[in-house]
């Protein structure tokens, strides 16, 4: 069975990954405070942010991932993936307490559906992933099919039994 990158995972990733307060506030830069919001007592820098903190303060930017696999994943803290996911992930070019997530799946792109044969699996239909997940001895089975480039693709069901890859009905 594959299961992947949970999409909490997600989540938490896209928006380590985003870098502008605009996209993680909703739109509204509160790094500069408001105009029209009074200052509380008569001083300081103009009032509060809705998490309790001094809007005059810019809110602490969030720090990007690192890149791996080729510029084709980026590092994710283990503890932020859930334990069977972890055996598809390498740590690549991680730090030891990270693994290297797919952009295809940190990214939340829609995941293309293709067919192939193998030697291993006949024709098959299944879902493209990124080669930089890690399919230990199963991956030998997969072929390349109709997916791009850097991409395998992965069956959706293998003898009848769902495999559990993303993007898969």
């Amino acid at each position: 069975m594959i299961v992947l990158v949970s999409s909490s995972v997600v989540s938490a990733a896209c928006g380590a990954q985003l870098g502008e307060p605009s996209a993680l506030s909703g739109g509204d830069d509160v790094s500069s405070g408001s105009d029209d919001v009074p200052p509380a007592n008569g001083s300081g820098s103009g009032g509060t942010n809705v998490d309790g903190t001094d809007a005059g303060v810019p809110p602490p930017k969030p720090t990007p991932l690192d890149p791996c696999c080729h510029d084709r994943a980026h590092c994710v803290a283990s503890t932020d993936i859930p334990a069977a996911s972890q055996t598809f992930l390498d740590n690549d070019s991680c730090d030891d307490d990270q693994l290297c997530v797919p952009d295809q799946i940190l990214d939340a792109d829609p995941i293309a559906t293709c067919t192939a044969n193998s030697g291993a699996l006949g024709d098959y239909t299944g879902v493209c992933l990124s080669d930089c997940f890690h399919f230990g001895v199963a991956g030998l089975a997969l072929a390349k099919g109709s997916c791009d480039s850097h991409e395998l693709c992965v069956p959706c069901d293998v003898g009848g039994q769902p495999t559990g890859a993303p993007g898969c009905p």
